[in-house]
């Protein structure tokens, strides 16, 4: 079913948070990649030379590091269990929702929110843009799917809703023209986070990540306060270690003994892991972000309702668990 093809909007869709000539913000939707390129192009066009992207061919399937796109200006982090980047022509995720461009897209893991933060490309310098817009695949309600721009101070400086495209793509796109400079971008992507081996449904309005383009990002231009009485950089801090947490997600809530049950673990941080179904135990190391593991199952296991647990431990000790409960008939 044909949506919207491009609609031009300066004010009507989002309410900006302080007073200020108003953005551009160009909308998009529909079943295929062709009802977006005219809004996608415009965009560009608006941009100019000085414009990055990103899209998710070039990534690693099944993990992504937060800081994969640096040398291309961002960062991206999600306070669930890390960033996946995956193929929905295959079984775990998303199943069935249309790429936008080559066939991979992305989604965070435990969440439904991932944060954009900008880098001057190639260094570890915070910087800022001016402009933004992103595609996202799956969009089934106008109220399922969000953008949120931050400045430097944290302060919201606006918000736009992303148009609904259900079973195929949605675009929005923002340009500040009052000087406004955008530090952070709140990606909401869907109403719930998408889930692995859960296929898609409209009640549930779960979305994907597909292409990401944004101005050129810039470095503060004010100096730091202190420059003058402390002209070196300050000593390097290392960044506190994120909490460990787990996920673990039966690919079906089922199995016969004697048979393999598909489990995708989650793991925030590199730990050892060790996934026990009754008597059956299996132990590995897991990288953080989530990955797809075999669990055999013995032939004269128990049967009936029994606790599938993921037990995770980190370098320095930290533990973290996930119990989920599995049949085995």
């Amino acid at each position: 079913m044909t949506r919207f093809a491009l609609t031009l909007v300066l004010a009507a869709l989002a309410v900006p948070a302080t007073a200020s000539a108003a953005p551009e913000v160009r909308t998009a939707a529909g079943p295929t990649p062709a009802a977006l390129d005219s809004a996608v192009a415009a965009f560009r066009a608006d941009v100019g030379s000085a414009r990055r992207e990103i899209d998710w061919d070039g990534a690693p399937t099944t993990r992504l590091p937060g800081g994969f796109f640096t040398a291309r200006g961002a960062q991206l982090d999600t306070p669930g269990l890390g960033g996946e980047v995956f193929d929905p022509a295959g079984p775990t995720w998303g199943a069935g929702m249309t790429p936008y461009s080559g066939r991979q897209l992305f989604t965070p893991v435990g969440s439904n929110l991932t944060d954009v933060r900008f880098n001057v490309p190639g260094t570890g310098r915070e910087a800022t843009t001016g402009a933004f817009g992103i595609v996202l695949s799956d969009v089934d309600t106008a109220t399922g799917a969000a953008l949120t721009f931050f400045d430097t101070r944290g302060k919201v400086i606006f918000e736009v809703a992303v148009p609904a495209g259900p079973d195929g793509l949605s675009f929005v796109s923002v340009r500040f023209t009052g000087g406004e400079r955008v530090a952070r971008v709140e990606v909401r992507s869907g109403a719930a986070p998408l889930e692995p081996g859960e296929p898609e449904a409209p009640q549930a309005d779960v979305a994907a990540i597909d292409d990401v383009i944004f101005g050129e990002p810039l470095p503060d231009e004010a100096p730091p306060a202190d420059l003058e009485t402390f002209p070196t950089e300050p000593a390097f801090e290392a960044p506190a270690a994120p909490e460990l947490r787990a996920g673990l997600f039966p690919l079906a809530r089922k199995v016969r003994a004697g048979r393999t049950l598909k489990v995708v673990l989650g793991s925030s941080a590199d730990a050892s892991a060790t996934l026990t179904l009754g008597r059956t135990t299996r132990r590995l190391t897991t990288l953080a972000g989530a990955r797809t593991v075999n669990l055999r199952v013995p032939a004269k296991a128990k049967k009936g309702k029994q606790k599938l647990r993921l037990r995770l431990v980190d370098a320095v000790g930290t533990t973290a668990t996930k119990t989920v409960a599995v049949t085995v008939n």
